[in-house]
């Protein structure tokens, strides 16, 4: 990894370091929770990463999602990166949380002090769920986003009444550059590639882009961390394709 910065307080922010050289951050308006951060002098990009299911609900950063399985590799590639918290241990990011005005907010500190923090482009992913807050921001505060991605988004309702990417923008224009990257064979019932794909062509986006993937493994369940929508098997894929896109930005 490269060189990573260690300051021992600034602003917001108090730093206690953890193990793998990551860095846990604790920001005003954000969480009780710290966020855990990677951060190189010589980054090139900021992201904020946003996982699915429950969210984050530990201090330690500790998740089987894609997005904290590879937060190490992007780190590797000049971006600092960033894991946003549930609010502390015992709240769980349903649909509904993450659809509030609270939930917004919380991101939107996030963001503002990451923005603060330093002046590179700041981008956000969200996996699976992640991509509700994801998309919502791009909505809220395109001034302050370089971009998006969606990985394995919502698009398609489910049993638990959820919202879609697509009721989410409803008539809006979406300013920002968004990548949707999804797996062709993802079989969970809320992110079916088509569903996706017919997102990416027909959204109202002065960009979208549509990365179609493929391969990889299905050792667990449909909408978990381990089976085609977790892109299982083919991280390091993903990974690459998403860092390609925000240098080509």
């Amino acid at each position: 990894m490269g060189q990573i910065k260690r300051l021992l307080t600034v602003s917001l922010f108090c730093f206690v370091f953890s193990a793998e050289a990551s860095e846990a951050l604790v920001v005003k308006n954000v969480s009780e929770l710290p966020v855990i951060a990677l951060e190189s002098a010589n980054a090139r990009f900021n992201l904020i990463a946003i996982i699915g299911g429950n969210g984050l609900k530990n201090g330690e950063g500790k998740s089987k999602n894609y997005l904290v399985r590879e937060a190490n590799f992007f780190a590797d590639q000049g971006i600092n990166y960033y894991l946003f918290p549930n609010h502390n241990k015992d709240e769980k990011a349903s649909y509904d949380l993450r659809m509030s005005s609270k939930r917004l907010e919380r991101v939107e500190a996030l963001v503002d002090a990451v923005v603060e923090r330093n002046s590179l482009p700041t981008f956000l992913i969200g996996f699976s769920r992640g991509s509700i807050e994801t998309l919502r921001i791009a909505l809220s505060i395109p001034e302050r986003v370089f971009g998006i991605i969606l990985a394995s988004g919502v698009y398609k309702k489910g049993g638990k009444g959820n919202e879609t990417m697509a009721s989410i923008l409803g008539s809006n224009n979406l300013s920002v550059p968004t990548l949707v990257i999804h797996h062709r064979d993802d079989s969970c019932v809320v992110s079916p590639f088509k569903e996706a794909e017919y997102f990416a062509e027909n959204s109202l986006a002065s960009k979208v882009d549509l990365i179609e993937l493929s391969g990889g493994n299905a050792s667990g369940r449909e909408c978990g961390p381990f089976h085609f929508h977790g892109f299982e098997g083919i991280e390091r894929k993903t990974s690459n394709e998403i860092v390609g896109w925000m240098n080509a930005l």
